[in-house]
């Protein structure tokens, strides 16, 4: 680890990539006793699913010391909750303006 402190972490496997998140989600907490699933870069942990194929890409794209830094930021951040009822969702919502049509 110390090594990846120093230097970042260099270019990982699927596999590899979804075994170090899981290894740091144990460690912060998001994920207990997971399930991980290294051919399909996914993580399941207490019924909730991690895909890692889009954020596996993302990792691989950016520059090596910040690669621990997307992990615990992006990567082991808690989703929002999702409103049950429309009262919640409302002051949520944005209007959006769009151009007409194409003529």
């Amino acid at each position: 680890m110390v090594w990846h402190k120093l230097f970042g972490v260099g270019r990982l496997s699927g596999a590899a990539f979804t075994d170090l998140v899981a290894r740091y989600g144990v460690e912060c907490g998001a994920f207990w006793e997971p399930d991980v699933d290294r051919e399909a870069l996914r993580i399941i942990s207490r019924g909730d699913v991690t895909f890692l194929e889009n954020m596996y890409a993302q990792f691989l794209a950016i520059p090596r010391r910040q690669r621990l830094a997307y992990i615990r930021n992006v990567v082991l951040s808690p989703n929002p909750e999702v409103p049950a009822t429309w009262t919640e969702a409302r002051p949520l919502l944005r209007s959006v303006v769009r151009d007409g049509a194409p003529r």
